[in-house]
């Protein structure tokens, strides 16, 4: 599992939550970015901290679906030369399902 270097350090976890949506000049000002080669029918990208003592881990990489841009994997190089990664199944993923209110309740 991921572990910040500080248990309370939002940076670290802004760092991490950056690579998800963020406008591209503040990925580009946190990141240094470089296209994967990925295997047939995906996109790869790597995004590698401008500032390493700053960050909590080396590198993410992340690979999606080149048609619909649905995540397949991510791995990412923690600052203890470990990898986490994560392979998703995109066959079973359901879009714009509706969620039983009762099932699900986001507690924030």
């Amino acid at each position: 599992h991921y572990q910040f270097k500080d248990e309370s350090n939002v940076r670290d976890l802004n760092y991490l939550l950056l690579a998800f949506g963020a406008p591209v000049d503040n990925l580009l000002a946190v990141y240094r970015v470089k296209a994967l080669k990925a295997p047939k029918g995906q996109s790869g990208v790597e995004l590698v901290p401008v500032d390493a003592t700053d960050a909590g881990f080396k590198s993410i990489r992340m690979f999606v679906t080149s048609d619909r841009l649905l995540p397949v994997r991510f791995e990412m190089l923690q600052a203890d030369g470990s990898t986490l990664s994560v392979d998703m199944v995109t066959e079973s993923l359901k879009l714009n399902a509706a969620v039983d209110r009762n099932v699900f309740q986001a507690r924030f």
